[in-house]
């Protein structure tokens, strides 16, 4: 495989339009090295011309140039004074393309948000880190599903949540993508609404997630299947307080003395109470139930 661009520049100003000397780039062995060629004399040509306005391939001889794949540069070899060196003529199955603002206005909104545009917008709007935002946006599938969730009445924070836990890992466990593992947006923004809404409790939501993932039920289906539905009746609870209280004298006694042991041992007690639910009791509801039980 061997390319050989040939590269110059058409620049419209005032109405006029000025042409850069022709580059003809030998040797090159890649796409990758071809695409670099391009873009670096893309930049390098433009800059010339703004430097200066003589740079026109009226005034300046046709020259090859090779490319330093290592530094992503093309260096000077050798001018062409005349323009037969080259071999040079139109090729009349290659018509002249134009390229105008409205065409140009017609391709953009043809072809959506590009990727480094969305992951800018997730990192203005969610505050996400540029790691966070660059995995999302690694594949158009991703974002979509998190555009489709916020679109659906999702909190972003929440879908965002699931996105980088429950399916991050699961597409590691399947050597796979986010977007392929099966997940749908319906689901995505039915179960972020569930946790934000307090329905369920971020325990209960990772768990609905890896189940939906596996099966054809909604989220909402599952969680009443497994008894995961959020448990906010204070009576409910209060039994499931004193319970663990009555069972953990120890700790009781530790958060009533204070000191030190004092914060442990009421994490202790608030995680012994939503064993008992199976994790469906609200975690607000039981630490402020708690604090009520020893005057806290």
């Amino acid at each position: 495989m061997r390319f050989e661009p040939n590269i110059n520049l058409h620049i419209t100003r005032d109405g006029k339009t000025y042409k850069t000397p022709i580059v003809e780039v030998k040797n090159l062995n890649s796409f990758k090295a071809l695409t670099g060629t391009i873009a670096y004399e893309i930049t390098r040509q433009y800059e010339k011309w703004l430097g200066d306005g003589d740079y026109t391939i009226e005034k300046h001889p046709k020259e090859n140039r090779g490319y330093d794949d290592d530094r992503g540069i093309t260096l000077f070899q050798r001018s062409k004074e005349e323009a037969h060196d080259y071999r040079y003529f139109p090729d009349p199955d290659l018509p002249p393309v134009r390229i105008d603002d409205a065409w140009r206005e017609r391709l953009r909104s043809s072809i959506g948000e590009l990727p480094l545009a969305r992951k800018s917008r997730y990192i203005e709007s969610f505050s996400l880190s540029e790691n966070d935002a660059e995995i999302l946006t690694q594949d158009v599938a991703i974002g979509d599903l998190l555009d489709g969730a916020i679109s659906a009445g999702a909190e972003a924070k929440q879908c965002v949540k699931f996105l980088l836990g429950k399916a991050s890992a699961i597409a590691n466990e399947r050597g796979c993508n986010i977007a392929e593992i099966g997940l749908t947006v319906s689901n995505l923004a039915e179960l972020a609404k569930m946790v934000s809404a307090g329905e369920i409790n971020a325990t209960a939501g990772d768990k609905i997630f890896t189940l939906m993932i596996e099966s054809d039920d909604s989220p909402k289906q599952i969680a009443k299947a497994q008894n995961l539905l959020a448990v906010s009746d204070a009576g409910q609870i209060a039994q499931w307080v004193d319970h663990a209280i009555a069972a953990n004298a120890q700790a009781a006694e530790d958060v009533r003395s204070g000191g030190k042991k004092q914060k442990r041992a009421f994490g202790f007690l608030t995680g012994q109470v939503m064993q008992q639910s199976k994790g469906a009791a609200v975690p607000a509801e039981v630490q402020r139930l708690l604090r009520e039980k020893f005057g806290m």
